[in-house]
């Protein structure tokens, strides 16, 4: 768990959430925020590399432009995964977009 924490660290959209926040997250929050993106990137078979966000972020934009929201819909079927994990997390993956 923790190699992914820090794998995920390293992405550059990772890196713009924690900079770009309103306020300074806790560490509780930022290691919630970690594995609310291992867990989604993992329920959508994308392997955790330092750029998986940051991949995900450019296609989602560009499914968009083009109408197809099929991450959103993905994120919103994660969303309703068991309430101990994913449910919980899905508040930090909106943040990230």
């Amino acid at each position: 768990m923790w190699e992914t924490h820090a794998i995920i660290a390293q992405d550059t959209a990772f890196q713009n959430y924690l900079e770009y926040r309103n306020r300074p997250l806790g560490e509780r929050t930022i290691a919630s925020a970690k594995s609310a993106v291992r867990d989604f990137l993992t329920y959508l078979g994308t392997p955790i590399t330092t750029t998986a966000l940051s991949e995900l972020i450019r296609k989602t934009r560009a499914d968009h432009r083009n109408e197809d929201f099929t991450t959103d819909r993905k994120l919103t079927a994660f969303g309703r995964g068991p309430p101990s994990t994913n449910g919980r997390y899905v508040r930090y993956l909106k943040r990230t977009a």
